[in-house]
């Protein structure tokens, strides 16, 4: 068995995923909306929304990417991307070391060593910078305010990966701890 294949088998992978959201409003409520509130002759067809909306998307993905930082409407807040740098260190004498497991490394190991997997061995990131998407709230003021958050979507996490993956710059805002 191939490396790719097993790494399909470890995560349960085995055709496209069927992500289902039933807490959160996505494309087809917003259409439906905007259906509600439009007239006949000036809408929209559902493809044209969702091209819209698809290009709005990779317009504010690209923005954050190159700056760093979003500034959102009406004081909702900011989205912006933190760079915290992962070195181990020495602390009573013991290696610490506080970095995220790396999936793809420790899943080319178990493929190729399966002692390394009934031992349940992890490998973690290399010593570097790890990059963290945050949503900042600015304005408390506004109704319902418990209710707003913002969580990446896999897409948005999968092209910061890219990124980083093929060295292209990206900007970003230095972390201390």
């Amino acid at each position: 068995m191939d490396i790719q294949a097993y790494k399909n088998k470890i995560k349960r992978v085995s055709d496209k995923r069927n992500i289902q959201v039933t807490n959160s409003y996505g494309n087809n409520d917003a259409f439906r909306d905007y259906c509600k509130t439009s007239s006949k002759d000036s809408r929209l067809s559902s493809p044209k929304y969702r091209a819209f909306i698809n290009k709005v998307n990779s317009l504010i993905s690209l923005e954050l990417f190159d700056t760093g930082f979003i500034k959102l409407p009406v004081g909702l807040g900011s989205i912006s991307i933190y760079a915290k740098e992962r070195i181990p260190k020495l602390i009573d004498g013991k290696l610490v070391y506080n970095a995220p497991i790396d999936w793809d490394r420790t899943l080319e190991l178990w493929a190729t060593d399966p002692e390394s997997r009934v031992a349940k061995t992890l490998i973690k990131m290399p010593p570097g910078k790890t990059y963290n998407i945050k949503f900042h709230t600015t304005r408390r003021d506004y109704v319902n305010r418990r209710y707003i958050q913002f969580s990446p979507t896999r897409s948005l996490k999968i092209q910061l990966k890219d990124r980083i993956n093929n060295k292209e710059p990206i900007a970003y805002k230095q972390t201390n701890t």
